[in-house]
This record gives C-alpha cells, structure tokens and sequence, in this order.
C-alpha cells in the first residue's frame, strides 16, 4: 500500500465511513472488552491521537454549534479504556506483545487483534472470547485461504472440520514450494 502507508498507518486507512481500527474497537466494545492496549510503532502516533485526545478541531466543531458532531469524536475516546505502548524496534509479534506485559497481569487473559486486519463473519471477537471462556484454552480465529496464497499468511493444519479443533500444525508465511492443502490462515 506504498506510498500510502509512508504517512498513514494501515490501521488508520479508511473503511467506509471510519478508519479499519475503529471497526474493531467496536467489535471489541460490542463483545464487552472495556480495556484496550495499542502496540504502535514510530509514525503511529495518529491512532493514540484519534483514540484519546480532543483537539483543536473537537474545540471548533463546538464553537461552531457543531455539537452532533463532537459528540461523536467523544464516543469513540469512550469506547473504551485505551492506553499506549511503542514498540521500538519491529522484532516481531512476540516481541510486541511483551512490550505490553506490564499492562497484563500474570494470569489475566487477553486478545491479540492485527489493528489493519478485518475479520469476516459476525461477532468474531464475541465468539472467540466465548470460546475461551468454555475451554479455558486458546483460540485463535481461523479462515480458509486459497493454496497460492499461503505464502502470505500464518497456516495451520487440523484433522477435524469443527468448530473447535486442536491445531496439528503451524507455519509463518511457508514458502511458495511447500505441499499445498493447507487449509486455515492464522494471520499476517
């Protein structure tokens, strides 16, 4: 998405009416998550920013009687609790969650949500949390991708077609050459 991305951040790319991120913040909201941590990077700062500050433009939208409107910059810094931490060097999705972990606590669960990756499906968030409150395991949402483009994605394998299924394997971006028929994608 080059040049695009060189000064706004995929999260905050428009989807519809509304940046990707706001979406699932919503999703998130709507399945009862009430605290959410940002991992960013350097050139992020405009997600901290659309999430929790009131700006000048709040202020004028106000002081032209605009009051609908900034009400509605107000709800989305009430979606949530939001708090902020810099990843600051890019070593990874390990590596960025451990930069969270003294917002976690040590036997507390918690989501790990791609800020520039939609889900398709209803109530993803919602489902997955069930899922975890039932098993007590973890889960992590899967979609089927075709075999050209595994390379692009997370895959796992299973032996079973339910809805919940142990995962017999897992590789990070295979390469084009490997066997093909791998049916789920983890994520980017």
């Amino acid at each position: 998405m080059l040049p695009l991305t060189k000064v706004i951040p995929k999260a905050m790319l428009p989807v519809h009416d509304r940046p990707c991120v706001q979406w699932i913040v919503e999703e998130l909201e709507a399945a009862g998550i009430k605290e959410i941590i940002f991992i960013t990077s350097k050139g992020q700062e405009s997600v901290q920013e659309y999430f929790t500050h009131k700006t000048w433009y709040d202020e004028e939208l106000e002081a032209r009687g605009k009051t609908e409107q900034a009400k509605r910059l107000e709800a989305i810094r009430n979606l949530a609790q939001f708090h902020f931490v810099e990843q600051p060097e890019p070593l990874g999705d390990g590596h960025a969650i451990l930069q969270a972990r003294s917002l976690i606590g040590s036997d507390e669960s918690f989501l790990v949500i791609f800020g520039d990756c939609l889900y398709s499906g209803d109530e993803v968030i919602r489902k997955m949390k069930e899922a975890h409150e039932q098993t007590q395991h973890s889960i992590i949402a899967v979609q089927e991708v075709e075999p050209e483009e595994a390379q692009n994605y997370g895959i796992i394998t299973t032996k079973t077609d339910s809805d919940l299924f142990p995962i017999d394997s897992m590789v990070k971006k295979p390469a084009p050459d490997l066997p093909t028929g791998l049916p789920a994608v983890v994520g980017q």
